[in-house]
């Protein structure tokens, strides 16, 4: 093989290894036209990408004319899922809050009861899906962890 400082280029924008100075007699074209790949990239990016998220289920089994609220925060203690400040619902209903939130890490999940003087609990932090029972009743609540198959 032989050295060469020639660039390799000729007139039409091709990459000739002969010109360039080596042995092989082929040439390496380069697109005229890069924007066609670009596009397609970007569309790619935007369109295909996916994005994971996280799910808290809370079984609400509270004492008939119970209400609370159930909130998700992330890792800066900012409200992402669930109800906001005040806003209780029946809590007696024996039903499934579905908390869906985009991939954060180190969540929070959150329960305060209406009318009761216990503190809100606080669980967390989670990397992962979970779910909670919130049970009792205004003097005596839990909200404990529970298993699930998400």
């Amino acid at each position: 093989m032989k050295c060469s400082w020639n660039t390799g280029f000729d007139e039409s924008g091709c990459y000739d290894y002969e010109y360039a100075g080596f042995d092989k007699a082929e040439q390496l074209c380069v697109s005229e036209n890069p924007y066609p790949i670009a596009i397609f990239i970007c569309a790619c990016i935007t369109f295909i990408s996916v994005t994971d998220a996280y799910i808290v289920l809370v079984h609400m089994e509270m004492i008939v004319g119970t209400n609370c609220i159930l909130w998700v925060t992330d890792q800066n203690d900012n409200n992402i899922a669930g109800d906001g400040p005040g806003d209780y619902h029946s809590c007696d209903n024996n039903d499934v809050k579905n908390m869906t939130f985009p991939d954060t890490s180190n969540y929070g999940v959150h329960a305060k009861v209406q009318g009761s003087a216990r503190e809100t609990k606080d669980q967390g932090p989670y990397n992962r899906n979970t779910c909670y029972f919130v049970h009792g009743d205004v003097g005596s609540w839990r909200f404990d962890e529970a298993s699930c198959s998400l």
